[in-house]
């Protein structure tokens, strides 16, 4: 059985069980290896204390007013330290709030990459 490729416009016929051509196949967990770990991205136990104290003086979600359980970096630091340890570019939010900003980030990454090519 075969079916055509999920990308729009493609006509290559691709086997069941596949959603894409080679041309257009994602490699397995795409985007997955450039993250740092936990540790390797800074959130180390001086994080930990840091963040502990920031939600303890700023207690509500920025977004909503819930409780904040996260502290959020305003601008991703991807693994720059001086933007990771300022506190200018953090703030609380609640993690409903916080999944909603991650995925919203992540959507236009997405976008941004597509419209290279």
């Amino acid at each position: 059985m075969v079916k055509v490729c999920s990308m729009p416009g493609c006509p290559v016929l691709v086997p069941r069980g596949h959603s894409r051509c080679p041309r257009h196949a994602r490699p397995p967990f795409a985007g997955a290896s450039r993250r740092l770990s936990g540790r390797a991205g800074g959130y180390t136990r001086a994080w930990e204390r840091e963040r502990s104290r920031f939600l303890r003086e700023n207690p509500t979600c920025a977004a909503c007013g819930a409780e904040a359980t996260v502290v959020d970096h305003v601008h991703p630091h991807r693994g720059d330290p001086v933007l990771f340890w300022a506190e200018s570019n953090w703030q609380p939010l609640c993690a409903p709030c916080h999944a909603r900003k991650t995925a919203h980030e992540a959507r236009e990454v997405r976008e941004r990459r597509a419209m290279r090519g």
